[in-house]
């Protein structure tokens, strides 16, 4: 597996002790998914980028964000090799003692870590995969929900619950009981009523640049009505899928004792994310 990374756009770098990404988690990231045409969905991710600069109150000239990438995008061009990439961006507040307050004028640090993406997803998405659900919940704080940030405690729990390869996922739950999105993916099903919805992310969960995809570009051109609400009994849908990034959209054949099929609804969906390639 190829693996370059930059700090601020060197490719020699360390990590200062004082970083708050290390002590605090303080700052957020994105992952982006490189084919031989470019990063997918790039407009997405730089919208929610962004969004979630200026509610963290993060302070990075946009420019600066796509300099670095495109050093990223050069490295994967030079490689000449017919792999696919997986590109993390990570943005730091910067580095400060080891005290909760922050002095505005530090410099945020960015880190870039590229390396090739080898899973086997179109085989996730024409088979499906099998899920579990999570005992661990998700914390609930409104004015962090959709935001990527560095805080990943809830899904590094969640997905410690189980070592079973045959497993591929694992769905969380926020404090409430109610299914909100996977440990890695966000969450879509249909209903008895051939109703597809996802639930909302006012109070928890990330807001996925696919979800995001999928809500506004794949749904609309495909004429399919999407509804943000909380899932029904699982024993009641006829369809579930995860999507992310990454995998796409993937559609979840089993979860604990309920099966469900790879419906029309997911095919459909599933098309429109492979007419952008």
């Amino acid at each position: 597996m190829a693996i370059h990374s930059w700090l601020n756009g060197q490719i020699d770098y360390r990590i200062s002790k004082d970083d708050r990404a290390l002590h605090f988690g303080d700052g957020l990231f994105e992952t982006f998914y490189i084919t031989s045409q470019g990063i997918r969905l790039f407009d997405l991710h730089l919208y929610r980028l962004k969004n979630s600069l200026a509610r963290l109150k993060l302070s990075i000239d946009m420019s600066v964000i796509q300099k670095d990438i495109q050093l990223a995008l050069d490295e994967v061009a030079a490689s000449n090799k017919p792999h696919n990439w997986r590109l993390k961006y990570v943005i730091s507040r910067g580095q400060s003692q080891s005290a909760y307050a922050y002095n505005d004028k530090i410099t945020v640090n960015r880190l870039m870590i590229l390396q090739t993406f080898e899973r086997d997803v179109e085989r996730l998405q024409t088979l499906g995969v099998n899920v579990r659900l999570c005992q661990w919940r998700l914390s609930q704080q409104p004015a962090l929900a959709g935001i990527k940030h560095l805080n990943r405690l809830d899904q590094v729990m969640g997905r410690n619950e189980w070592q079973d390869e045959a497993v591929f996922e694992g769905l969380m739950a926020d404090q409430q009981g109610r299914l909100i999105e996977g440990t890695m993916s966000n969450l879509f099903a249909v209903d008895s009523t051939g109703q597809l919805i996802t639930p909302p992310l006012q109070h928890c969960g990330v807001a996925g640049v696919m979800r995001s995809a999928i809500l506004n570009k794949f749904c609309v051109t495909a004429n399919i009505a999407c509804q943000e609400a909380y899932l029904p009994e699982l024993a009641s849908l006829s369809e579930l899928f995860i999507s992310n990034a990454l995998i796409g959209i993937v559609p979840i054949v089993q979860c604990e004792q309920y099966r469900f099929d790879i419906g029309p609804v997911t095919q459909q969906l599933q098309n429109q994310l492979h007419n952008l390639k």
